[in-house]
């Protein structure tokens, strides 16, 4: 029997993998020290065998260092030494930041990746990492590039600002004309797509996001329903743009169908 190990299980989306893989009888095993601590890693492996690692750890506030210390190197880390101790498989969590300013939207997984952020820009050296890996010392691998990832207990993001903004201050900042659309995935939706991805045979790449956008001003209108407060508008000198993934490849091949299409409100 596979033996799964997960980075990263005190985060918003570990916690929530714990939760749907008691509830699915699925073993596994947490790594809950520092992953850019070696020692402790190789200890991890000795001990425990996982043949399959989630790698849910990582860094999105600057500075690049931080980002590149939790996104990159940690990763380089779990490869060379899980290839030393049997490691087979990784299914690691990157993110539709890796597109940045790729012109033609919806995005898909053949694009040309142009980050625009210094978080975007780690993830694809993340993403290089493991292709580096899979190709040198045939570890298969699944990298699953989730859009806006939303539920009860999160603490960043467009709608837990949004909220955090109601409860404070009974407002709501929209930075733009509000027209712009985004993907929001619920959090049980994105458990959903790595449990998929344990039994996925190949190596591959995969958008993960509901089939549907909507715009900031339909989100504030959902808001609306459950909450009381004022939409202010700030101008912004570059256009906001809508940021879209097209998240087909991982219906057909993952089997992978959201529970969730509609914005659930917490």
């Amino acid at each position: 029997m596979e033996i799964i190990g997960i980075t990263g299980a005190r985060g918003f989306v570990g916690k929530n993998l714990i939760k749907a893989f008691e509830e699915n009888n699925i073993k596994f095993v947490c790594f809950e020290n520092n992953i850019l601590n070696k020692n402790s890693l190789e200890n991890f492996f000795i001990k425990n065998k996982p043949s399959i690692i989630i790698h849910l750890a990582g860094a999105f506030d600057p500075p690049f260092e931080n980002q590149i210390n939790g996104n990159l190197i940690t990763t380089g880390n779990i490869l060379e030494i899980g290839s030393k101790y049997g490691l087979k498989k990784i299914i690691y969590a990157s993110s539709y930041a890796v597109y940045g300013d790729v012109k033609k939207k919806p995005f898909v997984e053949t694009d040309k990746l142009n980050p625009i952020t210094s978080y975007g820009l780690s993830k694809v050296f993340a993403e290089k990492c493991i292709d580096f890996y899979s190709k040198q010392m045939k570890i298969s691998s699944i990298i699953l590039r989730f859009s806006n990832i939303y539920g009860n207990n999160n603490s960043k993001g467009v709608i837990y600002n949004f909220i955090e903004g109601i409860k404070n201050n009974k407002k709501i900042i929209i930075n733009g004309d509000g027209n712009q659309s985004r993907n929001f995935l619920h959090i049980d939706d994105a458990c959903l797509a790595i449990i998929k991805a344990i039994n996925y045979k190949k190596s591959d790449i995969f958008n993960v996001g509901p089939s549907k956008g909507i715009t900031l001003n339909q989100l504030a209108k959902e808001l609306a329903k459950k909450y009381t407060f004022e939409v202010e508008y700030i101008k912004f000198e570059n256009k906001q743009e809508s940021l879209l993934i097209d998240s087909k490849r991982a219906y057909k091949h993952l089997k992978f169908v959201p529970k969730f299409e509609q914005i659930q409100i917490y």
